[in-house]
């Protein structure tokens, strides 16, 4: 007797999976590497452990570089996300049954109701500051579970160490050498509630609900894993942050 039998994710966060193009990629790398090595660009867009000027997120005091909307754009990276958003919105709206509370999102820009302005992002009025920010770690950093205050919220990896995948295959049990994590709901049978990435290239890009818990887990090799994080948001608050910017400047 033959039964039809379906298997349906009726319940769970859908994560869309791509890649970045390569020469993003390495316009996103060459943006960090020059704000790094130039005195004026690393005052404007890198955390400094003496400095105020950008902000130490989640309190990590790992290597941060934000980027400019102006950048991004010139790049290709704000058009490339913001059509994946969209995408994205309209799989999910099919997928779920019933229509999202907003239309469209766009890469996110820190305003002035996000931030302490005489403290953090000492720029801010003269420069349009796109919400994405590479992350830079080395042996011992890590990033603690968080979600994003966004709609939706990315990640592209920009560099890897040579020697990270050898590490992770070492020793008897489970290696988490840097490994990014995702987690919903809780730990059932026939359910998982972590997923955690066993394999990464660089230009791999993932986007997914800014409320989805995720994590860095600690390197424990030499050398830089770098990613970027981004957040996109709808419209009207796009719009109402770029009239607080242009206002203020």
């Amino acid at each position: 007797m033959k039964l039809p039998v379906r298997i349906k994710r009726q319940f769970g966060p859908l994560i869309l999976e791509t890649k970045c193009p390569k020469e993003i990629v390495d316009s996103l790398n060459d943006w960090v590497d020059k704000s790094n090595s130039d005195p004026e660009l690393h005052k404007k867009f890198c955390f400094s452990k003496d400095k105020k000027n950008i902000p130490d997120l989640l309190s990590r005091n790992i290597g941060l570089t934000f980027y400019s909307e102006q950048y991004l754009s010139d790049i290709g990276f704000k058009d490339l996300c913001e059509k994946l958003g969209n995408y994205y919105l309209d799989y999910a709206e099919e997928e779920i049954g019933r229509k999202l509370d907003y239309d469209e999102v766009n890469l996110a820009i820190i305003a002035d109701d996000q931030i302490n302005c005489d403290e953090e992002f000492t720029y801010w009025k003269e420069i349009l500051y796109a919400d994405a920010w590479s992350n830079s770690y080395y042996a011992g950093d890590y990033t603690p579970i968080h979600e994003h205050g966004s709609e939706l919220a990315g990640i592209v990896i920009l560099k890897l160490p040579e020697d990270l995948e050898k590490s992770r295959g070492e020793g008897k049990s489970e290696n988490n050498d840097g490994k990014l994590a995702f987690f919903h709901g809780s730990h059932n049978s026939f359910s998982n509630d972590t997923w955690t990435l066993n394999h990464e290239e660089v230009g791999d890009l993932f986007l997914f609900p800014s409320w989805l818990g995720h994590v860095v887990y600690p390197m424990k090799v030499t050398g830089e894993r770098r990613t970027l994080s981004f957040n996109l948001i709808e419209s009207d608050l796009y719009n109402h942050r770029l009239e607080q910017w242009e206002m203020a400047k």
